[in-house]
């Protein structure tokens, strides 16, 4: 069954019948035009706490409560801007489906896109245990290991795609021999709002189009936790570069500039220091220096157990969220080796002297239990 583009989502999800979302049209949902939120709300306050202890948000979603979640919504912005949405990606892969009388996303993309294409290691991870066994791990801002994200249902928005460079090298060479299904998705159809793109960016069925040193190129990017890619392709040429890394720096330039020779593009090739990264380190700093203050100015051994509980908790938060990828870890090496010196010329100040004053034993005690409950937790979440 073919599914005109301009038939509202609602036709192919009836959950939607009746909603703003609901009318938003397949065209409007495949160029990222359809002023659809990036997530549901829940799942966005989710994502971002996962996103702070390392722990997969979307696996617990499941199509019927994201389809519910969905009709609820009001839009997000004005229809005809594009604003990329990953839940607009969803709802399309789930129509689509739909449309062609397929049981899932899953079912339909294999029948129209890998089969054909002989794509024979793509998977789309709905359950860990369907997670390549020898997939490498992905890596955080600091360094830690990411946890491998999988779920049913944002499957078609690449939440949990699994793939090799073969396949990919199969897709886009059939791109370039005009052999691929649903090629005219490339084509640009609608102009672009992305002002902090060169060139001249703008937008087809999921593709965005892009003139770097007078050539026009296709391209799309993707990113997880831990994880970035970018496929970009230039038909006149016959070319196309697949780009993708196990880190959270992105790699479009990269991929830019093998195919073009130019260091130009989305995104950019000096790339900013996140900002919780940015924040976590502010934080611990505060932390460090004020318990270094402090063990500094201890007068009871308690007060010296407070103070470097609190340093620990410092020192805990720049290590896990810390700009490791950035900052060299000497760093938090010296300013671990200058607190330890301060603990230990505070342990010899504090030898003879009491524990605690006798009216403030137990706030003493809560403050140092409770910093170093915190530096445990936070420590907990970098090894994840």
């Amino acid at each position: 069954m073919k599914s005109p583009a301009t038939d509202p989502v609602s036709t192919y999800l009836p959950r939607l019948a009746g909603s703003p979302i609901g009318g938003v049209t397949l065209e409007e949902l495949a160029s990222h035009r359809g002023a659809v939120p990036p997530f549901p709300p829940p799942t966005m306050a989710r994502g971002l706490w996962g996103l702070l202890t390392n722990t997969d948000q979307l696996s617990g979603d499941q199509l019927d409560w994201v389809l519910d979640q969905a009709a609820a919504m009001p839009l997000f912005g004005g229809r005809g801007t594009v604003q990329y949405s990953n839940l607009g990606a969803t709802l399309l892969g789930w129509a689509l489906a739909s449309a062609a009388e397929q049981p899932d996303w899953q079912t339909y993309v294999t029948t129209r896109l890998l089969t054909p294409l002989a794509m024979t290691h793509t998977r789309f991870a709905a359950t860990r245990d369907q997670i390549p066994p020898d997939a490498p791990r992905g890596r955080l801002v600091g360094g830690r290991q990411a946890v491998q994200g999988v779920s049913p249902v944002y499957q078609p928005a690449g939440s949990s795609t699994w793939t090799t460079p073969e396949d990919i090298a199969r897709y886009a060479q059939a791109i370039l021999r005009g052999t691929a299904p649903g090629l005219p998705a490339l084509d640009p159809r609608f102009a672009g709002e992305q002002a902090a793109s060169p060139g001249d960016p703008r937008i087809g069925y999921h593709w965005f189009t892009l003139t770097v040193a007078g050539r026009t190129v296709q391209w799309h990017n993707g990113a997880t936790a831990g994880y970035t890619s970018m496929l970009v392709i230039d038909r006149l040429a016959g070319r196309a570069v697949f780009v993708v890394g196990n880190s959270t720096r992105p790699v479009d330039p990269v991929a830019i500039r093998l195919l073009t020779g130019v260091a130009d593009g989305p995104g950019s090739t000096d790339v900013p220091m996140p900002v919780i990264a940015l924040a976590a380190t502010t934080v611990a700093l505060i932390l460090i220096a004020g318990a270094g203050f402090a063990a500094y100015r201890a007068r009871t051994r308690l007060q010296l157990v407070r103070a470097t509980a609190g340093a620990l908790l410092g020192l805990s938060l720049w290590r896990v969220a810390g700009p490791w990828d950035h900052a060299p870890g000497l760093l938090w090496i010296l300013v671990a080796a200058a607190t330890a010196a301060n603990v230990m010329l505070g342990i010899a100040r504090v030898r003879s002297r009491p524990w605690h004053r006798p009216r403030l034993a137990a706030l003493s005690w809560a403050g140092a239990v409770l910093a170093l409950a915190a530096a445990g937790l936070v420590l907990s979440m970098g090894l994840h």
